[in-house]
């Protein structure tokens, strides 16, 4: 947006996210209502049940058992949120699926040619206020989850300070499987006879992850027979 609309035009919102506090907003609701028991989760593997966040063949396992478990409970909430109805400053109560259908009737569909539109020749007043909700920041509950999940990303003594200093990264690396083929099967046979992996109780998967580490440690073992120190 800076090399295209050119800079301190507010086109980009290149400073703390208390500036877009709708999106803090949503993302307080995403973490209510499904992050928050998936973090105590592992948190509570960590603790009790073995989980190393630093292993790589943990991770990869924490994947194999759940990752679509997790995608699942975010396209439900994601659905959910989706249809539920929003109060709006004018006319009736619309839910967002609503709202772009009939964006995309009223406004037409909506491309990535605006990206590289020319910049509009308007009078920017304050770059600095730009889209700031001011409920929202006199919210004391939503600013409270804002400073406890980003500590880091601006200043609590000073809500419309310039840009970080960092960029937050969280790296996704593609992590590859510890085990052959034939061994994976073995895996995903041994926890289907074992235990319930189409629970969604998180009980049940607790014990899921016992079982798991457990049968992942000897198939290592087994996989590189002759191998010295091999654990999962």
């Amino acid at each position: 947006m800076i090399d295209n609309r050119g800079p301190s035009r507010g086109s980009y919102i290149f400073r703390r996210s208390v500036h877009n506090t709708r999106i803090e907003r949503l993302w307080y609701e995403v973490t209510r209502d499904f992050g928050l028991k998936w973090k105590n989760f592992f948190l509570e593997l960590e603790v009790h049940h073995g989980l190393d966040h630093t292993n790589a063949n943990h991770i990869w396992l924490i994947h194999f058992l759940w990752l679509e478990a997790i995608n699942t409970d975010a396209q439900e909430w994601a659905g959910m949120w989706n249809s539920h109805r929003m109060t709006l400053p004018q006319g009736r109560p619309c839910t967002p699926r609503e709202m772009f259908c009939s964006s995309m009737i009223h406004d037409g569909p909506q491309g990535l040619t605006e990206l590289f539109a020319e910049p509009m020749d308007e009078q920017v007043d304050e770059p600095a206020e730009y889209g700031i909700d001011w409920v929202i920041v006199q919210d004391r509950q939503y600013m409270e989850h804002h400073l406890l999940h980003n500590p880091q990303e601006w200043d609590a003594t000073n809500p419309f300070s310039s840009a970080p200093p960092t960029l937050s990264h969280v790296p996704c690396v593609l992590l590859e499987s510890p085990f052959n083929e034939e061994s994976i099967q073995i895996l995903q046979r041994a926890l289907s006879e074992r235990v319930d992996l189409q629970s969604r109780s998180m009980e049940v998967r607790r014990l899921v992850w016992a079982e798991a580490l457990s049968l992942c440690d000897y198939l290592l073992r087994t996989q590189n027979a002759g191998s010295a120190d091999v654990t999962f």
